[in-house]
């Protein structure tokens, strides 16, 4: 006789196989309800009773509750007291040719795999940012090593992804640090507004600027929208930065060119295939000219530290990371 819990599990293949047949993506609530995931939108107080975020959602997990999300208004609220600048630090294999021993004091916003310099540079406090529920498949070990360390370290760490990346946590068993501060955000399908822009030449969009005719939709209502995954966790990463109110970005391990190689943690033999060139034309490139014109008309500023890489710096330009050794 099948068990229940296997009847469960095949009832929600041939669920999921009748979603497809109509197109939805496989990060809409509907999925993950078959998954036995459940959000529901909620409220927080700022610290002094006045003001009310609603960009909270109480999360369940097959009908129990699991967590309260913290929120992103909250944070941006409280950033007078942070540092106005910050560091986004991807995968590329140029990281391993840079020190990091400046970042230690710095605000960082870590990408993926990166997260294994919270343990490297024993960072005290960081935020971590996946978008990618295969990462969670493919490097649970990795993701488990970096946080058991924050457990037994008491390191502060903000962690910010998905539903469908949460979907992944709870799939995989990942540690959930206590006190670690959860921030889920919404994950929308690049649409025309980002699309447009790819058959533009690198120099056109500074003339759209001057015409203001360029949507910025992807900044404008990221903490009621959602997010748009544009082919790198690194777009993601930069949404984040831009909403929270960061007046000075640095890119670092933003290669792209080189994602054949083996990322900075990866060794030879262990390399997990990478789709960042195939996603460069239709994904990366349009929203980096977009975000390039946002910060330009916001009075910000954001630099590529990656000594190389496929993104011209005509769009983003180049700054050496070790000048702020020098600081």
């Amino acid at each position: 006789m099948l068990s229940p819990a296997f009847r469960s599990k095949q009832r929600r293949s041939i669920f999921k196989k009748f979603l497809r047949l109509f197109g939805l993506p496989d990060f809409s609530q509907i999925y993950l309800f078959s998954d036995g995931l459940w959000k529901k939108r909620s409220f927080s107080f700022s610290k002094d009773g006045e003001e009310i975020f609603d960009d909270v959602y109480s999360i369940y997990f097959n009908s129990r509750f699991l967590l309260l999300t913290s929120s992103f208004q909250s944070l941006r609220k409280n950033m007078d007291s942070r540092s106005k600048r910050i560091f986004i630090i991807g995968s590329g294999p140029s990281i391993a040719k840079q020190n990091l021993n400046v970042l230690k004091n710095e605000e960082v916003i870590l990408l993926n795999g990166s997260c294994i310099l919270i343990k490297q540079l024993a960072l005290k406090e960081a935020t971590l940012v996946i978008s990618d529920d295969s990462f969670i498949q493919k490097r649970s070990r990795l993701l488990n090593e970096v946080l058991k360390y924050v457990q037994e370290s008491g390191s502060k760490i903000r962690l910010c992804f998905s539903f469908r990346v949460l979907r992944a946590f709870l799939k995989e068993k990942i540690l959930l640090p206590e006190g670690a501060k959860i921030f889920l955000f919404e994950e929308l399908l690049p649409d025309v507004v980002v699309q447009s822009q790819a058959s533009l030449n690198i120099y056109d969009y500074k003339q759209r600027i001057e015409r203001n005719d360029v949507t910025m939709k992807i900044f404008s209502s990221f903490d009621k929208a959602g997010v748009f995954h544009c082919g790198s966790v690194m777009t993601v990463g930069i949404q984040i930065a831009a909403f929270l109110g960061y007046e000075e970005v640095y890119l670092l391990g933003f290669d792209i060119g080189n994602s054949n190689q083996p990322r900075f943690y990866e060794k030879e033999g262990d390399q997990v295939r990478s789709g960042l060139l195939a996603d460069y034309e239709t994904g990366i490139l349009p929203f980096m000219l977009l975000a390039s014109a946002w910060f330009m008309k916001n009075n910000r500023k954001i630099f590529n530290c990656s000594p190389s890489t496929l993104l011209p710096y005509e769009v983003v330009p180049y700054l050496d990371f070790g000048l702020f050794s020098n600081e």
